[in-house]
């Protein structure tokens, strides 16, 4: 098996075991998932896989999170630092996998700044027609007035 793909595996075993609250068994995978994977992820026989330190960070960042372990703050921040900048949708995405990590920890303010970036993130790489969608949302959301 190539290496990209034991690790690909490995954090996608990781994911499922966070999922289902087993603490151990994830971080031993996220920790095989690392020693896996190879210096060089461009593999030309898995075209598909994007992993490398900084996706597999965020990923083990997520699955950290979903366990309530505060140390996956660390771990975001890490991967959102050394993110490529012009992945607007995964920054988002790590935007919210860090206010999920700050919920945890009880930072609340940190959080809610965490979804604001990540919503202007998301508005801003938008096609036209899902900013307007999403507008729309917004605004049947809102709380209807209690004067009726």
């Amino acid at each position: 098996m190539p290496p990209l793909l034991g690790s690909w595996l490995s954090a996608v075993q990781g994911e499922l075991h966070a999922a289902q609250g087993h603490d151990a068994d994830c971080r031993r995978d996220f920790e095989d998932a690392e020693r896996l994977l190879p210096d060089d992820t461009a593999d030309p026989e898995l075209p598909c896989i994007i992993l490398d330190d900084v996706h597999l960070t965020r990923w083990r960042g997520n699955a950290l999170a979903r366990l309530g372990d505060p140390a996956a703050v660390e771990d975001l921040h890490h991967a959102l630092q050394s993110l490529d900048p012009t992945f607007a949708r995964a920054r988002a995405g790590l935007h919210i996998d860090l206010a999920n990590a700050l919920a945890v920890a009880k930072q609340y303010p940190e959080a809610v700044a965490e979804l604001d970036h990540a919503k202007t993130l998301a508005t801003a790489s938008a096609p036209p027609a899902s900013a307007a969608a999403s507008a729309s949302w917004s605004q049947r959301s809102k709380p209807r007035s209690a004067s009726r």
